[in-house]
């Protein structure tokens, strides 16, 4: 993009007009669009053909084209959501159109493909509607793909039916600027430790085993007989206060059996000591069975009397 005036004859004179007009404030900010497209596993870009500091500008007949790539118009005429607009009378409010709104852009695959088979089409809607029509103007770029042809430029090439203009333009920039990226690899289930996270990444959650695993699943080919694929639906985690006997305490890692100096047995969470616990059991292995929480007395310890 050229940011500053070269001096040469009428293109000079323009660009400096152009400048004093964007200093002032005539000119307005223009409408942008995202200008990469991915086709057939590549990558396009046209963001390089942008210019924001003056338009494509070309000739037919009684015929001027104003044009602009990934964003509107930066001149004033058409309106700055404009992505190409035509002129045939500068002298009447009523003499130019803008073909097809910047903020309608659509990318599809190209219709006269280049080099590898490569380009892009770009098209655009909701353009100017002539008095007594029903139909408002549309148009079409159609990008080819040539290693050699530079930035290149926008030629009009016909207009058909009425009211839809078809353009044609070969630049380095219309060929892909690589293969698209490959898809993010599944994750890996089995490094989940827990429902939420196992759910929460795609994954299966067996209720029974405490695995996860990836899906889909297939219940009657199954051992398992509950399986959790959301996370709203995973149980919520047990602590150690929730715990009502030794057995199932001492199974939860970090909690303790526990025998407090006023004769009151409870799940605790671990490491304890003597000043938390009298005594304490912390290994399944040493409880009696499984005995139910209760305050008093429990076969697990010897109480004081």
């Amino acid at each position: 993009r050229q940011d500053k005036c070269v001096p040469g004859d009428f293109e000079h004179l323009v660009c400096k007009m152009y400048r004093a007009a964007l200093l002032s404030g005539l000119l307005v900010a223009v409408s942008a669009y995202n200008c990469t497209y991915k086709w057939n596993g590549e990558n396009y870009d046209a963001s390089p053909l942008q210019n924001s500091n003056q338009d494509y500008f070309f000739e037919l007949k009684l015929f001027k084209f104003w044009l602009n790539v990934c964003q509107g118009t930066v001149t004033a005429t058409c309106g700055s959501d404009c992505s190409t607009c035509q002129q045939w009378d500068p002298n009447s409010s009523n003499g130019q159109a803008c073909l097809g709104r910047a903020s309608t852009a659509s990318f599809h695959p190209p219709s006269f493909p280049g080099v590898n088979g490569q380009g892009f089409t770009v098209n655009f809607t909701d353009g100017d509607k002539p008095p007594g029509y029903s139909t408002r103007r549309s148009m079409q770029i159609d990008f080819t793909c040539d290693p050699d042809a530079g930035l290149g430029a926008p030629s009009f090439t016909k207009e058909e039916p009425m009211l839809h203009y078809y353009f044609q333009w070969r630049s380095k920039y219309a060929c892909a600027t690589g293969p698209a990226p490959p898809p993010p690899p599944p994750p890996k289930c089995s490094e989940n430790t827990d429902c939420g996270s196992c759910a929460a990444s795609g994954c299966f959650w067996c209720l029974e085993s405490q695995h996860c695993v990836p899906g889909p699943i297939d219940s009657s080919k199954s051992s398992c007989a509950s399986w959790i694929g959301k996370p709203t639906r995973c149980p919520v985690p047990q602590t150690c206060s929730d715990q009502s006997n030794c057995g199932t305490c001492t199974a939860m890692d970090g909690c303790a059996w526990c025998l407090t100096d006023n004769n009151v047995i409870s799940c605790v969470d671990g490491p304890v000591n003597s000043t938390t616990c009298v005594d304490a059991i912390s290994s399944s292995s040493y409880c009696p069975g499984a005995w139910k929480l209760h305050t008093g007395q429990d076969k697990a310890f010897k109480v004081r009397s």
